[in-house]
């Protein structure tokens, strides 16, 4: 038997989190839920009934690979398929591997927390999260009338797309669409390097294909807190802006960059500021 570990967010703007369930599964599959008894000291009232209503909809069945897909993103995976002894009994063991584990795990706990979630959370803290959407597929341009001039012609042809990985944000209305890429700095060098390439062909695609009097598009890489630093954090920065150009590279950790990108979310999105803040 293996046991996943289930961490709760408080907060998308930091990395500490706090251990509140452990799931119990073979071959895939969720058998057992063990929860964590939650006290006053470690979340108020409110954010235990949270934790307990999402906790809720965790059922016996096939163990879901992105839990923030099922309880929201306050609620990722930490520790993953770690072996239960099978000479002990796995709900004990569950609740014993809670019991050590209750207290918020320090900043910087590695956990499997995705660029696209903690993305969402500075767009979040940025006020801006109305006007973005997840997830840019080829779909989106036949079933959204943006995308289609008033000749009826598409800004771009779908197929044009196949094979391409969606771009994880993007913000579209009045004639003009911006996909953007949060980036986490780290020392893995080729998980960079395949988001420059990533945002490379979508570039040369849409400068090639796309149709400008239709939808003019723009590109955007942000850099999010929390990542390494030093060289890596240099690495990554560079790379986007061998991407995406200079004046579209953003460093989150900079609060003239992070207004800047709240005011291209707002421009993009047909709206200004003023209505923006209403």
């Amino acid at each position: 038997m293996l046991a996943d570990e289930i961490l709760y967010l408080p907060s998308l703007r930091t990395s500490a989190a706090i251990p509140v369930a452990v799931a119990l599964s073979r071959g895939g599959v969720i058998e057992q839920l063990v929860r964590a008894e939650l006290s006053s000291d470690c979340l108020p009232t409110h954010r235990r009934f949270l934790v307990e209503t999402a906790l809720n909809e965790i059922n016996p069945g096939p163990l879901s690979e992105r839990v923030e897909m099922l309880l929201g993103m306050h609620f990722v995976y930490g520790r993953r398929n770690i072996r239960v002894p099978p000479s002990v009994d796995p709900m004990r063991w569950g609740r014993n591997f809670l019991a050590l584990g209750r207290q918020p795990l320090a900043a910087g706990t590695p956990t499997t927390r995705t660029r696209a979630t903690l993305g969402w959370g500075t767009l979040e803290g940025l006020g801006v999260v109305e006007h973005v959407r997840k997830r840019f597929h080829a779909h989106h341009i036949e079933e959204e009338p943006f995308f289609r001039g008033t000749d009826g012609q598409l800004w771009l042809q779908p197929t044009l797309l196949t094979g391409l990985t969606p771009v994880t944000h993007w913000v579209v209305g009045r004639g003009a669409l911006l996909l953007m890429e949060p980036v986490l700095p780290t020392p893995d060098k080729q998980r960079i390097k395949a988001l420059r390439e990533k945002i490379g062909a979508w570039r040369e695609v849409t400068r090639r294909e796309g149709h400008e009097d239709v939808l003019a598009t723009s590109f955007a890489a942000y850099i999010l807190e929390g990542g390494a630093g030093g060289t890596d954090h240099k690495y990554a920065v560079d790379a986007m802006t061998a991407a995406v150009g200079e004046e579209n590279v953003m460093d989150m950790a900079d609060k003239t960059d992070r207004l800047d990108l709240r005011a291209r979310v707002v421009r993009y999105s047909g709206q200004d500021e003023l209505t923006a803040q209403a």
